[in-house]
Parts: structure tokens; sequence; C-alpha cells
């Protein structure tokens, strides 16, 4: 290569290093007074209802978050916090009676530009509520200490989690969202349905429950239900029952999952089963009232007192 080629070739490289510094800085820009304004921009709105018994939302990202206090009357406040590129205006809120609605835009939001929570707190002389009906396809649901004569939550990907409740009927549903329940007081029928998402029960009394996965995990501590009804395709299930227990009939079946029951106390059990893989250690009472049903193609089926 001769100084003329080498000088053209130089030449050609500083136009390319220009324009590069060039766009850089433009984007720079952008970022800096194009979003900067919603990055680092806080907003709330706050409401207030009384009397209010049928709660219900329709959310897309936005984290709903429900909690319970007691206090002289019965007033509910909703408190809407927007961070970033989210702004309080995308949810809109409604009372028509005795329900409040909360909706959310559906418009295109920046997970890492903005960050949406509807905080609902209930100050309660008497009952709460008589329904709540939540949806969220994306967004966490957190509900701490609640009373509800139905419950019922839809979510995608959503992450749901319970902790001091009371229902009477509760329908929790899911695709791929993690469910967690604590200390649940359910007086008639708990049903969960999910297909990848894990579910973990703790301290949940329900007079029917019903547990339905694709691949997700099932894992119950120290339950107590009079009707347990578990179905999984390849997820593993594993309960162990509270020392409360007195009276179960229970069905669980697997494709592949294992499936684990442990007991606390000396009830005594009619234990069937079907499949190759059985650990029985509890002595089978064929007069007892209390029937397991275990069926599962190829995982490992135990029965165990702790």
């Amino acid at each position: 290569m001769n100084s003329s080629q080498e000088k053209h070739l130089g030449e050609k490289m500083k136009k390319i290093v220009r324009i590069v510094i060039i766009l850089l800085g433009v984007i720079g820009v952008i970022l800096l007074f194009g979003l900067g304004q919603y990055v680092f921009s806080d907003d709330s709105k706050t409401y207030s209802f009384s009397n209010v018994e049928v709660l219900n939302t329709n959310l897309e990202n936005a984290d709903l978050q429900i909690e319970t206090v007691q206090g002289d009357e019965n007033n509910t406040h909703i408190e809407v916090v927007a961070k970033g590129k989210s702004k309080t205006n995308d949810i809109h809120i409604t009372n028509e009676g005795n329900s409040v609605n909360i909706d959310q835009e559906s418009m295109f939001r920046l997970g890492i530009f903005g960050n949406l929570k509807v905080i609902v707190k209930v100050e309660v002389k008497e009952n709460q509520f008589d329904k709540l009906n939540l949806s969220n396809e994306s967004g966490a649901i957190t509900i701490k200490r609640a009373d509800s004569n139905n419950l019922t939550i839809q979510t995608e990907s959503g992450e749901v989690s319970l902790d001091d409740i009371s229902t009477e009927n509760a329908s929790l549903s899911s695709s791929s969202a993690k469910i967690s329940l604590g200390n649940v007081k359910n007086s008639n029928k708990l049903e969960i349905k999910t297909q990848s998402g894990a579910i973990t029960l703790k301290d949940v009394e329900s007079k029917q429950l019903s547990i339905q996965s694709t691949s997700g995990s099932q894992h119950g501590e120290k339950i107590v239900t009079s009707k347990l009804r578990t179905q999984s395709d390849s997820g593993s299930s594993r309960y162990e029952f509270s020392e409360a227990l007195v009276e179960l009939n229970a069905d669980s079946t697997s494709s592949s999952g294992n499936i684990e029951y442990i007991f606390q106390n000396d009830i005594p059990l009619d234990i069937n089963w079907s499949g190759e893989k059985m650990n029985n250690q509890i002595t089978n009472n064929k007069n007892a009232t209390n029937k397991i049903i275990m069926e599962t193609n190829s995982g490992n089926m135990s029965v165990k007192r702790k």
C-alpha cells in the first residue's frame, strides 16, 4: 500500500469515528432528555370510598397490594404510585354503589423505565368484602389480612401471595406464576390451577381443597381438609397434614411426578394406589372411613407418619 492509499484510508477511518461519535452523542441526548423525564419522575394519586363490598381489578403489569387494618369505620383507601415512565393516569378507578373497579389502560410500557403500584388499604369495623375479583397479567398480587366471602384471582405470570386470609370460596388460576398461601382459612372450597408455576401452601384450612398443575410443583405444609384432590402431569406433589386433621378423603394423580403424603397424627387410613413405586409406611386399615387413592404412571409414591 503506497502513501496515497494510506492517507485515503486514514481519512476514511476518521470519518467513520466522527460518525460513531455523533451517533453516540445523539443517543445520549435522547436518553437524557427524552427518557430522563420519565425515569426520574414519581407520581401518586389517592382515592377513598366507604362500605366497599365488591372490589374488581383488571390490570396488565401494575403490582396490586391489599392490606386490612382495624378501624372505626368501613373505609377503603386506594393509592396509585407511579415511578419512571408509568403514569397514575394509566389506572382508572370507578365506583358504582358498593363496588369499586380498578382498570389499567391497555398500552405498551417499558418495564425497565417504569413501575406502577396499586395499594389498597382497608379500614374495617365489621365484615369486609363480599367479593374480590382480581385479574392481573404480569403484575404481582399480594394480599395481607383480608376477609372475603368469594375470592377469585386470575394471572398470567404475576406472582400471587396470600397471607392471613379468610374466605368461603376461593379460586386461583395462573399460567406460569408462583402461588403462595399462608395462614388461609376457607370454610367451603379452595381451588388452585396453574401450568408451570409452583404452588406453596402453609397453614391452610379448607373443607374442600383442589390443586391442579401441569409441570409446576405442589408443596403443602400443616394442611387441614376433609377432601383433597390433586392432579399433576410432571410436577411433584408433597403434602404434610396438620396434627389437627380428623378426617380425610384424598385422591392424587400424576403422570410422571412424585406423590408424597406425611401425617402428624395416628388417624386411621384406608390406602389404595395404582403404580409400581409405592412406599407405604403406615398400617393399612381397610375399615377406616378416611380414604386415600394415589395413582401415577412412572413417579414415586409415599405415605408415612412423621
